[in-house]
């Protein structure tokens, strides 16, 4: 959303149109308000392609390969998780985080015997996944049912 509102301040004509499919409009409905309203002040755009590669892998993980097996095919992915996870670690508590992602992370903060930095941010990441994995998806199959049915057009 900030993207398209700098390049309708930047465009001297605002009748230009923006051409992308169903699924990349409900990526951008849900991802940027999704993710400022949970964790507050944060750069939403910055973690948005690590986000988007992460949940096309993440299938991968879920499959309980042994380490070797990730570490030589995938290892891009691997790099992604830890930058998403890194991402966390910059502000534990930014401003206007909701009250669940705030008393969850005090909570973690508050117990570092059990829980490391990694484990903080892969928590972090695990919500940030959690909250939009199933939601963008879920966005473009109402939208692609509601702009089918002829009723809802018209």
């Amino acid at each position: 959303m900030i993207r398209e509102r700098q390049a309708i301040k930047s465009s001297n004509t605002l009748s230009e149109w923006i051409s992308t499919g169903l699924l990349a409009l409900s990526h951008r409905m849900l991802f940027e308000p999704s993710t400022l309203a949970l964790f507050g002040e944060v750069d939403p755009l910055s973690i948005e392609y690590d986000f988007d590669l992460f949940d096309s892998k993440i299938h991968y993980f879920t499959a309980l390969l042994p380490l070797w097996v990730y570490s030589i095919f995938f290892r891009r992915v691997l790099q992604v998780r830890s930058r998403l996870n890194n991402s966390w670690l910059k502000k534990r508590h930014p401003p206007r985080e909701s009250d669940f992602v705030r008393d969850r992370a005090i909570f973690i903060l508050d117990h570092p015997e059990s829980v490391s930095d990694v484990q903080y941010g892969g928590n972090q990441t695990a919500m940030l996944w959690g909250s939009l994995g199933n939601s963008i998806p879920a966005v473009f199959w109402c939208l692609l049912y509601i702009l089918r049915d002829a009723k809802a057009v018209e």
